[in-house]
This record gives C-alpha cells, sequence and structure tokens, in this order.
C-alpha cells in the first residue's frame, strides 16, 4: 500500500495546536502517564493506552531525539498489560537511569510513532530540594480537575502523589476520562508529571489503581526521594489496617529511622480525625498508625476524602486530660497533617475543627510542598486563576510564580516543619548515637555468646549499663536462612521515643534449633492479643515459651507451647494473650532447645493505651422522635460516665453507665430535643472520648 499524504490538527492539553504535514503515521496511543512506585531515582513506569498497532516499544534518552526513533540509545517493550476499563493499558518499566535527569522518549509501533515527551528522574542527592504536590478527590467537577491539573503543569513539580478518589464512578468512562485529563499535567514542552497513585474509596477495588497505574497489588508501599533526603509512603485506607500492612510500615519506619532518613510523609486516602461533621472517625488508623508516626517521627501526613481544606500544629496521640480527640499539640516531635481534597469533588463544610486545628477552609485546593535537608514548607494553593498564573521551569520551580493564589489565613501561608531534637547517627552497624535532652551518648552493644546468641550486653560511653533487652534498651535478632542473624539495637529516650540502628548481619556458624520463618502480635480488640508464628525448621527443639513485658522491659512467661515441626518442615502456632497490658506492651518467643540451648525470637510491640474504643451512635444522624444506641467496647467494669452537651456547651443530661470487660451498649433518649448538634462524652479513669451526635428534624 503506499503511504499518504495526511494533514493533521494535533490536540494539545494546554490550549496549543499543532500542525503537521508528514508521510508517516503517528502511533494511536493515548492517555500517557509516568509513574513512580519504587526508586525514583533510577526507574519509572511508562504507561499509555494502545488503540491500535501491534509490537509497541518505548524509545528513550538523555539526548533529545525528537520522533527519530532510530536515533534513541536505549528501548523496552511493555512488562504488563492489562485490558482494564476499556483500554489497553501498557506498562515499560524503565530501570538503570541516571538520578536527576530529564528522559526523552517516544511510543512507537506498528503503525507510527507518538510524539516526543520527557521527564526527569528524582535526585538521589540529599543536598538537591524537591518540590511535590499533593491532594486529591478529583471525583467529578470536570473544570475544577483540569484547572488542577493545568496548575501540576505550571508549578512544575518532581511529582504528584495523588491521594486517592480519582473517579466518582469506577467505570470504563470514568477513567477514560480521568486519563484523558491527566495530560494537562503535561508541559506545552512535552515534560510530564510523574504520578505517585493512592487508591481511595470510590476506587472499588484494588485493582483499579494496580491495573492503572502498574503498583503492586495491595497499594502500599515506599520509596525514597533524594537519596535519604525523604522517605515517601504511600499506604491504603481500603483495606485492613492492622495486618500486614502496619507490620511493614512499623518495620520500614524502623529502618528509615536507623538509616537516618531527614524526613519521612505520608499520604493515605481517609482522613484519621476529618474536619468535617459528616464523616466518621478513623479509629483503626488512629490506634495502629498514629503511635507508630509518633514513635518513628512521621514528619507530614496528606489525606483525602472529606472535601475541605486543613492543616494541623504538629500533633501527638494521646488520651491524657486536655486531649482532643486523641491528640494533643507536641510542637517539638509531632506530626503535621494535611489535606483533606478536594481536586474537583463536591466541597463539604468545614465544621469539625479540634484544638490542634491550625486552620481549615472551604474550597478546591492542593497542597505544595519544598523540601530541604533543614526544613519542610507546606503551602496550599488554588486554582480557578490557573489560565493567569506563569508557568515555572526546572530552574525556577521554587518560585512563587506571578498570579499564583496561596492562600493566605490567620495562621500564616507558609507551615514550615523543623527537624526534631532528637537525632540518630549510626556509627557502625551495631552502635549508634542518641540524642536525649540534647546530650550525646554513643551506645554500643556486645554480643557476649553468639553461638547462637543468649545475651547482649548494653555500654554507654564504655561504661556497662545491662545485659539483653533492659529498658529502655533492646535489641532485636532474626535469624536468616543461612544461620546467620539480621541485628539491631534499639533505645528509648525520657520522652518515649525510640530510636534504632541500622541493621547488620552476624555471622552464626552453628546450626539453630528453630528457623523462624514469621513471628508477629495483633491487637485483636481491646482485651485480645494474637501472637501468631511459623517455623520453617526444627532440629531438637523442646519448646517455645512466649514472654511478655511491659514498660519496665523485663520480660515474664506467660506458656510453655510445645514443638510440633520436623528438620525437614516447619510448623504453625497460635496464641491468645486474654489479659492484655493496658500501655505497650512487648512479646517475644523464648526457644529451647533439647540441650538447653537458649534463643529468643525478635521483639513484637502492641500498643493497647485506650480504656474503651469503637465507640458507635445509631442511628447518626437522629430525629426528636427516636432514642438512639451507643456501643462501645470496654477494657474495664468500672462504668462510664455518659455526659450530653450542646453545641454551646451546655450540659443536657448524665448518668452512669456500667460496663463489662468487651462489648457495651446502651441508649441516649433524645425524644424532644431541638433540632442541632450535640456532643456525647464518655469518661472514665479521668480520660474522656467524644462524638457528635446529630439530631435532625
Amino acid at each position: 500500500m503506499s503511504k499518504k499524504i495526511f494533514s493533521y490538527i494535533f490536540w494539545w492539553p494546554m490550549a496549543v495546536i499543532f500542525t503537521f504535514s508528514t508521510s508517516s503515521l503517528f502511533a494511536n496511543t493515548d492517555r500517557y502517564r509516568v509513574v513512580w512506585v519504587d526508586d525514583p531515582a533510577t526507574q519509572s513506569t511508562i504507561g499509555w493506552n494502545q488503540v491500535s498497532g501491534t509490537n509497541p516499544v518505548v524509545y528513550y534518552d538523555v539526548v533529545d531525539h525528537g520522533t527519530v526513533i532510530g536515533d534513541y540509545s536505549f528501548s523496552q517493550s511493555p512488562n504488563a498489560i492489562y485490558n482494564y476499563k476499556g483500554m489497553n493499558n501498557h506498562f515499560a518499566r524503565l530501570t538503570g537511569l541516571q538520578p536527576n535527569t530529564v528522559y526523552y522518549f517516544v511510543i512507537a509501533d506498528s503503525e507510527g510513532t507518538s510524539q516526543r515527551f520527557s521527564f526527569r528522574t528524582a535526585p538521589d542527592d540529599p543536598s538537591i530540594p524537591l518540590s511535590i504536590i499533593t491532594g486529591g478527590d478529583s471525583r467529578n467537577n470536570t473544570s475544577v480537575r483540569i484547572n488542577a491539573n493545568k496548575m501540576v503543569a505550571k508549578l512544575r513539580p518532581h511529582c504528584v502523589m495523588f491521594g486517592g478518589d480519582m473517579i466518582n464512578f469506577d467505570n470504563n468512562s470514568s477513567w477514560q476520562d480521568w486519563l484523558l485529563h491527566w495530560q494537562y499535567t503535561t508541559g506545552s514542552d512535552g515534560r510530564m508529571t510523574p504520578i505517585v497513585p493512592t487508591r481511595g474509596n470510590h476506587e472499588s477495588s484494588n485493582a483499579s489503581i494496580e491495573k492503572l497505574f502498574d503498583t503492586n497489588a495491595d497499594v502500599y508501599y515506599a520509596m525514597n526521594l533524594g537519596g535519604n533526603l525523604v522517605r515517601a509512603y504511600t499506604l491504603n485506607t481500603n483495606i485492613s489496617i492492622s495486618g500486614n500492612q502496619t507490620d511493614w510500615l512499623e518495620e520500614d519506619l524502623a529502618s528509615a529511622t536507623a538509616c537516618n532518613t531527614i524526613w519521612k510523609i505520608a499520604q493515605y486516602h481517609k482522613p484519621m480525625r476529618p474536619h468535617t461533621s459528616g464523616k466518621s472517625e478513623g479509629n483503626s488508623m488512629y490506634t495502629y498508625w498514629a503511635p507508630l508516626f509518633y514513635k518513628y517521627n512521621m514528619n507530614l501526613v496528606s489525606d483525602s476524602d472529606s472535601h475541605t481544606c486543613k492543616t494541623t500544629w504538629p500533633i501527638r496521640p494521646t488520651t491524657d486530660s486536655g486531649s482532643d480527640e486523641g491528640f494533643t499539640t507536641d510542637m517539638d516531635n509531632g506530626t503535621v497533617y494535611i489535606g483533606e481534597g478536594c481536586w474537583g469533588a463536591p466541597l463539604r463544610t468545614n465544621d469539625d475543627n479540634k484544638s490542634w486545628t491550625r486552620n481549615s477552609g472551604r474550597f478546591n485546593q492542593f497542597k505544595w510542598l519544598f523540601i530541604d535537608q533543614s526544613k519542610i514548607e507546606a503551602r496550599t494553593v488554588r486554582y480557578d486563576n490557573v489560565d493567569f498564573v506563569s508557568a515555572l521551569d526546572d530552574a525556577t520551580r521554587f518560585n512563587m510564580p506571578n498570579n499564583i493564589d496561596i492562600w493566605y489565613p490567620s495562621n500564616g501561608d507558609v507551615i514550615t516543619i523543623n527537624p526534631t531534637t532528637l537525632t540518630v547517627t549510626t556509627t557502625s552497624p551495631v552502635d549508634m548515637q542518641f540524642f536525649n535532652n540534647l546530650d550525646p551518648i554513643t551506645i554500643t552493644t556486645a554480643i557476649t555468646n553468639a553461638n547462637p546468641i543468649s545475651k547482649v550486653d548494653f555500654y554507654i560511653d564504655g561504661t556497662f549499663i545491662g545485659s539483653d533487652n533492659t529498658a529502655p534498651y533492646s535489641i532485636d535478632w532474626t535469624p536468616t536462612t543461612d544461620g546467620n542473624y539480621l541485628i539491631s539495637t534499639s533505645v528509648t529516650n525520657s520522652l518515649g521515643l525510640t530510636r534504632e540502628s541500622c541493621v547488620t548481619e552476624i555471622s552464626i556458624n552453628e546450626a539453630l534449633p528453630v528457623k523462624l520463618k514469621s513471628f508477629n502480635a495483633y491487637s485483636l480488640s481491646l482485651t485480645e492479643v494474637q501472637l501468631k508464628w511459623e517455623t520453617e525448621t526444627e532440629v531438637n527443639l523442646d519448646y517455645f515459651e512466649v514472654e511478655r513485658a511491659g514498660s519496665d522491659g523485663r520480660f515474664v512467661g506467660l506458656t510453655n507451647i510445645e514443638g510440633t515441626g520436623t528438620a525437614n518442615s516447619g510448623s504453625t502456632y497460635e496464641y491468645f494473650d486474654r489479659f492484655p497490658i493496658n500501655g505497650t506492651a512487648y512479646y517475644r518467643l523464648k526457644i529451647l532447645d533439647a540441650d538447653e540451648t537458649i534463643t529468643y525470637s525478635p521483639v513484637r510491640t502492641v500498643i493497647m493505651d485506650r480504656t474503651i474504643d469503637e465507640i458507635t451512635i445509631y442511628p447518626n444522624p437522629t430525629t426528636p422522635r427516636s432514642d438512639v444506641n451507643l456501643a462501645f467496647l470496654s477494657r474495664s467494669n468500672a462504668g462510664v460516665n455518659l455526659t450530653l452537651f450542646d453545641i454551646s456547651g451546655k450540659l443536657i443530661s448524665q448518668k452512669q453507665v456500667p460496663t463489662q470487660i468487651g462489648r457495651n451498649q446502651t441508649t441516649i433518649e433524645t425524644s424532644g430535643y431541638t433540632p442541632g448538634i450535640y456532643f456525647v462524652k464518655l469518661q472514665v479513669d479521668n480520660k474522656s472520648f467524644f462524638r457528635r451526635l446529630v439530631v435532625e428534624r
């Protein structure tokens, strides 16, 4: 077939129209995206919809060769293909890239070549500052969504951390429109903005993110940006919070802390404490994630879902007197929370502020972060006037462009986060410096019996302190498949913050009686902790002794469990602690060999610091014609003081509710109440818990 001469009008989302006359055809591809899910300094994923044509290949280089594919130095065929949401989604995973480098690429197939695009990899040098945009909820207001995307292109960030609820309905047309609109984040020069995607509740399954952005199946992951400048976490609030996700999070946070990551930031969809009254509290996230954020110094969290705007002061979790919904301000070591949407979803009222709320508002916005070694700066950007805002480039991306609309509330337009005064520096694999009240202390561990490990001595500045897990010093060792140990040490200071050293491998020549495959501890409720462990092999095992320690670090035995595995196969074990410690508890396995040799498992931590939890009011909203039910879980049978206030703080009713350990239920009489907002207060052991009750007409 002879080629025909075509005249093309090429549509570009930045309202720039290009006219081409050519004798070669364009590849029939569209809906392009660059995705970061791993190491963005050396890896990036190119995604697109293959409309027609066969054998597509991504050609890329650090030199711009336009659409001349023969001049590009590198090429990559698709690594994954998903026929999903009415599109033929192709993903080419580019690896071995150079950090902080612009790569130019085209996609060529049997029908021709796409236009030329580019992207920049992340730096791996912490001295290079980062620009990041965070936000979410672009559901159904198309004009707002497009304006936000156009602002992304103009601000030229290193990436967008997108917090979920990209679409309103998880169907073919919604996703096809969303990916078409995402093209507005590409600059007029073809520069694409990488996305770090999160699942929201309007993404009805993990597959919507996995198959449209080539993430892992669970859609939670972490990556370094700028070397050790930032560890960025993407979490999934639409799957189980406890269990595997929290176990992974704690392990990764500990490693990032040990290895001197300067900043830790996280994104997820549903907030722990929404700033609009119609949203339920994220109690599971509060229980499992908030203590880890404080323990490992999470600096900044970006959430979405509520379709409003909020910023907080640095806060930490506590149920002490004076706390508000489980948090109190901690300017030195707290976490700053920002969010909560809105990239195009219907706006909601910011009617649920807390004592630790910095500012809140009701408008479309996203957050713009500047991160360097000395500080994080967060600004809130509005984009209704995007067409009048000047565009930045790589050299000016930290400037304020002309006509940029930065929100300027009562407590200032820039949130500045400074490093915590508590830092850790690893001096050797099993040594670390820990600053306690600004006094440097060198912690040294000496493994005194390494065949196998049964004792570890701690020294401070050369002075012997104690052996093994002597509070506040502890050691964690995990057997490897070749009989060695992975060792890390930790210390807890007077403020309750823990820092850990990096992990190192210690050679052990003597065979172990047990090779542990896993060992985990889970808080099933306020009244029960589940321990589960699995062995790969068991040689001359006598029994396991389950041990528990409280805040004093002294381990005591709870029970003995005989081994059931063999030298060729392991076994699975389970134990329920039905009388757990109220507070922080540490669990480990004492493994006794037939010849009385003793080894220990890693230590697992469970925090149960709430007297009551899982508080539910239903129906809510209610009417003056019907009463409501109050259900909650209690660790005590001492009773709860139940008080009801109106929105002005006036006492409406009060009663003492007898409780039992476990599930409890009572009735709140609302007959004849004036429609409005009321607050239910439950008080026990000098701790107060609040819930909102709405009475409608």
